[in-house]
C-alpha cells in the first residue's frame, strides 16, 4: 500500500510539472499564409500576362499558399453583380489576407448620373465588403485623370471634389470594421507624374522617368514591372500594426524581382485583350435579401 501511494505521488508529480512548464508556444499562421486578391482589371493584369497575385507570390518568403487570383478585367462591366461573385468567392477560400488595392475603382469611377450617386455606389462596395472577416489591403481613390481619352470617358471620371469625398467615407468605414490597411496606390500614381524620388524595398523609383516602364500607354494600368512594385506596397502595408503580417517575411529587395515578372511576361507571349467579353451567363444572379429587399449588387447604379 505504501508502495502504492508513493507511486501515485509521482505520478501526480509529473503531471503538476507539466503544466507548470508547457510546451513551446505554436506561432500562429502569418496573414501572409493564404491570400485572396479581388478587383479589377489592375489586379487582373490587364494588358499584361501577370496577375497581382502572382507579383504578391514571388515577394513572400515564409510558408504560404499561392495567392488566389479572383480579380476580374471585366469588373467594370457591372461592378454590383461581378464584385459580389468575387467576394463570395473569396469567402470560401477562408483567407488569412484579401488585398483588394482596385476593388473599390468602379464603385466610384465610372458613369452615372450625378456625382451624389457615386457615393451611393461605393456604400454598395463597402457592403460587399463587410461579408470578409479576414484583414483587408485597400486603396485610397487614386486620380486617374491622365487616363481620360485614353482608356476612361470624361463622364466616367469623378471630380476632384468627390475623390475626396470617396476617400473620407472610406477612411471613416475602414476605421470602424478594423483590420484594414491602404497601399498607398494614390501617392504612387501621383509620383509617377512628376519627378519626385521614392523608395520601395531598397529600389529608388523616380516619378517620370519610370513612369514608361511601370505604367503602360493607358496611364491606367501597370505593366508586369508596375505590378511588383503595386504588389510591395500591398504587402508593405500588411505589415502594419492593422493586420501585423512581418517584414522579415518579404523578400529583402524588390530590384531583382522586376526582371523575373517582366521575363514571365515575355515567355507567355502577347497579352489578349478580352476585358469587353460580357458576364458569363453562369455567373450566379445576385441574392435577394429577406424581406424582399435587394443586395447590394442589384442596388448599384450604373448607367450606360
Amino acid at each position: 500500500m505504501i508502495l502504492t501511494g508513493l507511486f501515485l505521488c509521482a505520478l501526480a508529480a509529473l503531471s503538476d510539472d507539466k503544466t507548470a512548464h508547457p510546451g513551446p508556444a505554436v506561432e500562429p499562421a502569418s496573414p501572409l499564409a493564404r491570400i485572396a486578391v479581388i478587383g479589377a482589371s489592375a489586379s487582373a493584369g490587364f494588358g499584361t500576362r501577370v496577375t497581382l497575385a502572382e507579383a504578391l507570390g514571388l515577394q513572400i518568403t515564409c510558408p504560404h499558399a499561392e495567392p488566389v487570383n479572383l480579380a476580374d478585367s471585366a469588373l467594370f462591366l457591372n461592378p454590383g453583380a461581378l464584385g459580389e461573385t468575387q467576394v463570395e468567392r473569396a469567402v470560401a477560400l477562408k483567407p488569412t489576407l484579401v488585398v483588394a488595392p482596385d476593388f473599390l475603382f468602379w464603385f466610384g469611377y465610372g458613369e452615372v448620373a450625378n456625382e451624389e450617386e457615386r457615393l451611393e455606389n461605393l456604400d454598395l462596395g463597402l457592403e460587399l465588403l463587410g461579408s470578409l472577416t479576414c484583414p483587408l489591403v485597400l486603396s485610397r481613390f487614386p486620380d486617374m485623370s491622365d487616363a481620360v481619352g485614353k482608356m476612361l470617358m470624361a463622364s466616367q471620371m469623378p471630380e476632384q471634389a468627390t475623390l475626396v469625398q470617396l476617400d473620407q467615407r472610406l477612411e471613416i468605414w475602414a476605421e470602424r470594421r478594423g483590420r484594414v490597411v491602404f497601399a498607398p496606390m494614390r501617392e504612387y500614381v501621383a509620383q509617377l507624374r512628376g519627378d519626385e524620388k521614392t523608395l520601395v524595398a531598397e529600389l529608388e523609383i523616380q516619378g517620370a522617368p519610370w513612369r514608361r516602364r511601370l505604367m503602360q500607354s493607358d496611364d491606367l494600368h501597370p505593366t508586369a514591372e508596375g505590378l511588383g512594385v503595386l504588389a510591395r506596397l500591398c504587402l508593405d502595408s500588411a505589415c502594419k500594426p492593422a493586420v501585423g503580417a512581418r517584414a522579415e517575411h518579404l523578400a529583402a529587395k524588390l530590384e531583382p524581382v522586376l526582371p523575373k515578372l517582366a521575363e514571365l511576361n515575355r515567355s507567355r507571349g502577347a497579352a489578349v485583350i478580352d476585358v469587353l467579353t460580357p458576364p458569363k451567363p453562369k455567373d450566379p444572379a445576385p441574392k435577394p435579401l429577406p424581406g424582399g429587399g435587394k443586395s447590394a449588387a442589384e442596388r448599384f447604379v450604373l448607367r450606360r
